[in-house]
């Protein structure tokens, strides 16, 4: 999977070294972003053609969410991944495991809600660097799209 796919969200998430964060763990021993467990299964990504659903917005529920469900829309290079994400107020932690190749990514990230959007300010590993993607929540799931070389990626992350 393109890094630039990766490092939103989901979303989310990148491979750094040597990064902190008052917006979750520190890092660990090998200087990685965070220390978060993988606790979500590998999901296979579906793809589709047609239009992504429109995002609804909506109130964050903190709390640990794991993927369980990746469509895209449009032709997209992907590969099945885990994720595991601790959303507090204003703050997300990430780990995201491909396993086609084994890589490991972490994220950490403020972000802020404006409408539908989903504004991140990553703090580590891109320390500053600022994404939007849109996003709708409900009180069990956190859907989160977004658009890379005309397709869309839709995750669907269930509140554990």
């Amino acid at each position: 999977m393109p890094t630039a796919m990766r490092s939103s969200v989901a979303l989310l998430l990148a491979i750094a070294a040597g990064c902190s964060s008052p917006s979750g763990p520190g890092p660990d021993a090998s200087g990685d972003c965070n220390t978060l467990a993988q606790l979500g299964a590998p999901v296979t990504a579906t793809f589709t053609s047609g239009n992504a659903p429109a995002p609804t917005g909506g109130t964050i529920v903190p709390g640990t969410y794991l993927l369980t469900a990746a469509t895209y829309y449009g032709t997209m290079v992907a590969s099945n991944v885990a994720e595991t994400a601790l959303v507090s107020a204003g703050s997300i932690t990430a780990v995201l495991t491909d396993q086609s190749g084994g890589a490991v990514d972490r994220n950490n990230l403020a972000y802020m809600t404006n409408g539908t959007d989903l504004v991140e300010t990553h703090t580590c590993p891109l320390t500053g660097v600022t994404t939007t993607v849109s996003f709708s929540a409900t009180p069990t799931t956190l859907t989160l799209s977004y658009t890379v070389d005309g397709a869309t990626r839709v995750g669907v992350y269930t509140l554990q």
